[in-house]
Formats: C-alpha cells, sequence, structure tokens
C-alpha cells in the first residue's frame, strides 16, 4: 500500500526516483553499448577474410572485437545527478565508431555501436517509464 507523502518530502522522494530510474536506465544502455560492440553485424567492404590479431579469420558480417580493448575500455561516470555519459579509453575508438580515410587510400568503415544501442534501448522513453514507475510506487 503506498503511503501519502507530505509535501516537505516530495522533493526528496523526486530525487530518489530519478537517480534509481537513471541508473537503471544507464546499466542497460551500458549493457547494450558492449552488445552492440559483440554483435557480429558489422559490415566490412570489400569482402575479404581479414586475419586479426588474436588469429581469427572474419569476413562479413563481424564484430568489432579483436583483442577486446575496446569493448573492456568502457567507462560510465554519473557526471550529475541527471547526467551520465560513456567513453571509451583507446586510441581508435572514434576511427572505429566513424570511420576512417588512410593516408594509403584505403577507408575503414564507420561502426556507430553507440548510435544502434541508443535506437534499441531509447533510453529518453526508457527512463520516462521507469521513473514514472518509480513515483506510482
Amino acid at each position: 500500500m503506498a503511503r501519502d507523502i507530505q509535501p516537505h518530502e516530495l522533493r526528496r522522494e523526486f530525487d530518489k526516483a530519478v537517480k534509481t530510474a537513471l541508473a537503471q536506465t544507464a546499466g542497460k544502455l551500458g549493457a547494450e553499448f558492449t552488445k552492440q560492440i559483440s554483435e557480429k553485424k558489422w559490415d566490412w567492404t570489400p569482402d575479404v577474410t581479414t586475419i586479426r590479431k588474436n588469429g581469427a579469420k572474419v569476413t562479413r558480417p563481424r564484430d568489432i572485437v579483436d583483442l577486446g580493448n575496446l569493448r573492456s575500455s568502457q567507462r560510465r561516470e554519473n557526471i550529475s545527478a541527471t547526467a551520465v555519459e560513456w567513453t571509451w579509453h583507446v586510441d581508435y575508438s572514434q576511427v572505429v565508431h566513424e570511420g576512417a580515410a588512410l593516408k594509403n587510400g584505403k577507408t575503414l568503415p564507420a561502426r556507430p555501436w553507440t548510435k544502434d544501442a541508443v535506437n534499441e534501448v531509447k533510453p529518453l522513453k526508457d527512463f520516462a517509464d521507469r521513473l514514472r514507475r518509480e513515483l506510482d510506487g
């Protein structure tokens, strides 16, 4: 049974609900980032077999995991009570995400795992739904 909240308790209860809902949504989105990096869904042109540093032979579609450094470098930071930021601490994360034109004229395709994760999780809707449930008790 839900109890009545007194006016002086509203802010504290709302902040608590926001914190809980944000942590849950952030956890879901963080897990989806990892899943997107690991999924064998990314195109690679030309259609050739590549031997990775880990010895695996891959064609396409492929995941974007070689030694696992990109995936394991993911860091989440709560930068305020209402904001979370993810970063990937390898020097090539932007090249993997955005693609690149190399000096030899070849290109590396973009593999925008964060955009795909956001499209899958829909974090604003997920947060709103979770917040509503927290506030409804």
